[in-house]
């Protein structure tokens, strides 16, 4: 038996992964929300004249704001926790392409977690993007 991986082996990392992200996703979103009850409680307790909309608004509004944190500490923290790959060489590596061949190469030639990552994906979609309206003009 061989010690690669298989295409069902990848999809099942990939949906365990995606379970995590979820439920990460969910636990931030309930911790979000208590926050943002605890700090209009605060500001109710101290005086604040609050009416019924005023405590919905405040509430979704702090808890935007708690996600959007959460949003940066995960692209800036979790997200790289683990990573064997720096995006930005990967990135430069593509960026250096001059047309959609090369391209293709540089892609088959990083590994399964680097084509696997949101922003060398997008980046590589947006350079397809660019080569692809070249080649038309």
């Amino acid at each position: 038996m061989s010690n690669k991986d298989t295409p069902k082996d990848d999809a099942k990392t990939r949906n365990i992964k995606n379970a995590q992200d979820r439920k990460d996703y969910s636990i931030a979103f309930y911790n979000a929300t208590n926050s943002a009850i605890e700090l209009v409680k605060v500001a109710h307790a101290i005086g604040e004249q609050l009416t019924p909309e005023i405590v919905k608004a405040r509430i979704v509004e702090w808890r935007e704001w708690f996600l959007d944190e959460h949003s940066k500490y995960r692209a800036t923290v979790t997200d790289n926790i683990g990573a064997t790959y720096n995006i930005g060489t990967a990135i430069e590596k593509m960026t250096a392409t001059k047309s959609k061949e090369e391209l293709q190469k540089v892609w088959l030639g990083l590994t399964q977690d680097e084509r696997q990552d949101k922003e060398i994906h997008a980046k590589c979609m947006s350079l397809i993007h660019e080569y692809e309206n070249i080649q038309r003009d």
